[in-house]
Formats: structure tokens, C-alpha cells, sequence
């Protein structure tokens, strides 16, 4: 688990399983927050964001995920 000056905690999660199996995970132990990097979002520079109770997934621009999570949690 990585922490952060600004109170913020990080858990990685860089296993050699498949994503489903990790997202099942994550959500079993509760995780409120859930920011998926890929190929793909990282070719365009974005950070896939999840709320756990969030229906649907956004796409959040890198340069401003901080902002962005603090505006979460705040």
C-alpha cells in the first residue's frame, strides 16, 4: 500500500491474473475507489475511474486524476 502527503492510499494491484478476478477482489474487500490503467487509456491519456457505487465507469484525463480523486473523496 503506497500513502500519499495528501492522505490518499493507494493499493496496486499488479497480479498475473485477469482483470475480472482483480476487480472481484477489489470489490470484496471494498475498495471505494477503482482507477483501471490500460493500453488503451494510457495511448490516449486517460485513467479509467469506477466509484464502487457508481453504475457506469469514466473516463478521466491523466493530468488531472489527482484533482479529480480529491474531488471525490472531499
Amino acid at each position: 500500500m503506497l500513502k500519499f502527503n495528501d492522505g490518499i492510499e493507494v493499493l496496486l494491484d499488479d497480479r498475473k491474473v485477469r482483470a475480472g478476478f482483480m476487480f472481484s477482489d477489489m470489490d470484496l474487500i471494498g475498495i471505494p475507489h477503482l482507477l483501471v490503467m490500460g493500453d488503451k487509456g494510457l495511448d490516449a491519456g486517460t485513467v479509467e475511474y469506477k466509484g464502487r457505487t457508481d453504475e457506469q465507469a469514466e473516463d478521466v484525463a491523466m493530468a488531472h486524476i489527482l484533482a479529480f480523486i480529491q474531488a471525490k473523496l472531499n
